[in-house]
Order: structure tokens, then C-alpha cells, then sequence
């Protein structure tokens, strides 16, 4: 669910629109390789109207806008692969002293 609210001296932008998807994950390699799939499903619990304009002396406009259909049935994919799994942090003995004035 995602909101916006713009507000200035001369424009005023609002909107609520959401977009929910079904996602399956499957790890590889000994959890170094994570492959994702998302697929958008078309069902949305908001509206997803953007309202909004701008109002100066020079310039006027309004728009309406329904924009969450253009996710619908999209499907995404996603690699991730870790190199050396964080398990490379070098650690380092400092040293401190003590001076006193």
C-alpha cells in the first residue's frame, strides 16, 4: 500500500494505491544463490486514483489518473548471489592507550 500527498504553494497531488503479488523463493548452493519469482496478481484494495494539479497565475492544469492495472499480471524475477557469504570480515586487534594531562 503506497500513499502520496503533495502539497505545495501551487500544486496539490494526492493518491492511494497498492499492489500485491505472490512470490516463491528457492535457495541454491548452500544459501549463496537465491532465485525469486513474483507475479502480480490484479487485486487491489485501494482505488489508485491520483488526484492533483497545479494553480498559478500563469499556469493551470488538473489530472485524474487510475495507474495500478499496469502491474496487473506482471511477473517478475530476481537473482541474488553472495560472494564468500560475509564469512570473509577481517578482524582486527586494536590497540588503545591511556594519556594522562
Amino acid at each position: 500500500m503506497q500513499s502520496l500527498s503533495v502539497i505545495t504553494p501551487q500544486t496539490k497531488n494526492w493518491c492511494l494505491d497498492d499492489g500485491n503479488a505472490l512470490a516463491v523463493s528457492k535457495m541454491l548452493f548452500n544459501n549463496r544463490l537465491q532465485i525469486l519469482g513474483m507475479w502480480y496478481i490484479p487485486v487491489h484494495f485501494s482505488d489508485g486514483k491520483w488526484h492533483g494539479g497545479v494553480t498559478s497565475e500563469s499556469y493551470r492544469t488538473r489530472y485524474w489518473a487510475d495507474n495500478q492495472f499496469r502491474t496487473d499480471n506482471m511477473f517478475q524475477i530476481s537473482i541474488l548471489y553472495r560472494f564468500n557469504g560475509g564469512k570473509s570480515v577481517r578482524k582486527y586487534n586494536r590497540q588503545s592507550e591511556a594519556v594522562e594531562l
